[in-house]
Order: structure tokens, then sequence, then C-alpha cells
């Protein structure tokens, strides 16, 4: 039900564990049949990633009576691209990268570990920045 409201926003990222829509300047992503535990314990992290600059700041997070988890957010700035499920441009690996490309994710991976935030999932579809 929560889906079919949000429907009439931007959807940029649908597909894969979880659905983001966008709303003036906040994000809202919906993690279908999510475990709370682990959804409290990702915003936890991505908290103090973003005291330091290095994520979206959380807002709220709520469980609808589906059981999906439903993360307000702010909303990065810069092009949302969607994958899809069926898309050829999957989330790539550092490695599959092209160099400047990968030096970009390896250098925001850094500042991540400085801060005590260890990324276990780190692909470039977990990673945003702005181009130069």
């Amino acid at each position: 039900m929560f889906k079919t409201l949000l429907s009439t926003f931007d959807s940029p990222c649908v597909g894969g564990f979880s659905d983001v829509y966008l709303m003036d300047d906040r994000a809202i992503k919906i993690i279908s049949d999510a475990d709370m535990d682990d959804v409290a314990e990702e915003c936890r992290v991505q908290s103090v990633a973003a005291e330091h600059g290095l994520a979206p700041r959380i807002h709220s997070i709520a469980q609808s009576h589906s059981n999906e988890a439903i993360i307000v957010m702010d909303r990065v700035p810069g092009t949302y691209v969607n994958y899809g499920v069926s898309n050829s441009m999957s989330p790539t690996l550092l490695s599959d990268l092209p160099l400047h490309q990968a030096l970009i994710g390896l250098e925001l991976y850094c500042k991540l570990l400085s801060v005590g935030v260890l990324h276990a999932d780190f692909h470039s579809g977990n990673w945003a920045h702005e181009p130069h």
C-alpha cells in the first residue's frame, strides 16, 4: 500500500533489495521483507558516515504492516541511475570500473574507514559522487 502512495513521486532506483522514491529534498527507501534489527544497524552505521558528510542523514525509520522498512533520508544531489533487476548496467565492483572511477570509489572507501565505517557491500550501486 505504501508503495502505491509513493508511486506518484519520482522513483529513480527500483529493483534489487530496495526501492528509492524522491520527494522534494528527501529520499524514501523501502526495503521489502525487512529484518528491522539489520535495518537499524545499517542506519546506525550510515548515521556515523553522515556525521562526517559521507552519507545522507537519516530522518526516520519505520516498519509498515506488511513488514517493509521505510527509511526517510536526505536526498543526494545529482543523477540517479535506475539499475532495475533486468538492466544490464548492474552495480559494479571497483575492480570492474575504469581506473578514474575506481579511484573515486577507493577515495570514498578510505574516508569511510577513517571514520570507523567498514562498508561490507561497497559497489557502485551503493555510492554516488558529484562529477568533477
